[in-house]
């Protein structure tokens, strides 16, 4: 799986593809999108029950304090992600540089990269997998929340991409009482 079909995916580049492989597409992320939705919906009925059993166990003033110290993490977390974002657009939007080649004398530089690159795969498989649907084990309920999200706007961009490639043109040509 590289980077293009992860893009088409999540909705980007459907342009060169076909109205078959739009409905395909389309019918994989539905897929996708529906065993997520179980899963999320699991996920939230372990939270809730978790919840109870802590409010009734720990008291309700021990599950505020959780709950405060919950967001202040998720803050914190939603902080770094807004930096990695900004960085990635920083990046994205910085003019190419020339590509570094490594020497050949240098084994170690070259095996980090490839390191580097199986690592990309595996993320990039993994993530491929999740899209339709499949390696969900170890999600929470957020991370499901929001997956759900970006698969819905993948079916979305993929739905209306299919419908504009479905549309045929219609014939201007006044119709004559000799047509009918």
């Amino acid at each position: 799986m590289d980077q293009q079909e992860i893009k088409k995916l999540n909705g980007v580049g459907l342009e060169d593809l076909s109205y078959t492989e739009l409905a395909s597409l389309e019918n994989m992320l539905k897929e996708g999108y529906r065993i997520v939705n179980e899963q999320t919906d699991e996920a939230y009925n372990e939270l809730t029950c978790k919840l109870i059993v802590e409010c009734d166990v720990m008291g309700y003033d021990w599950v505020n304090e959780k709950e405060k110290e919950d967001l202040a993490y998720q803050s914190l977390l939603a902080k770094r992600r807004r930096v990695m974002r900004n960085k990635a657009r920083e990046l994205r939007l910085r003019p190419p540089q020339k590509i570094q080649h490594h020497r050949r004398d240098d084994p170690e530089g070259l095996m980090l990269d490839i390191d580097a690159l199986k690592f990309e795969k595996e993320r990039l498989r993994l993530l491929n997998q999740r899209m339709i649907g499949k390696e969900l084990d170890g999600m929470s309920y957020l991370e499901l929340y929001v997956f759900c999200f970006e698969i819905q706007h993948g079916m979305l961009e993929a739905e209306k991409m299919r419908k504009i490639k479905g549309a045929r043109p219609v014939n201007m040509e006044p119709i004559s009482p000799g047509q009918i």
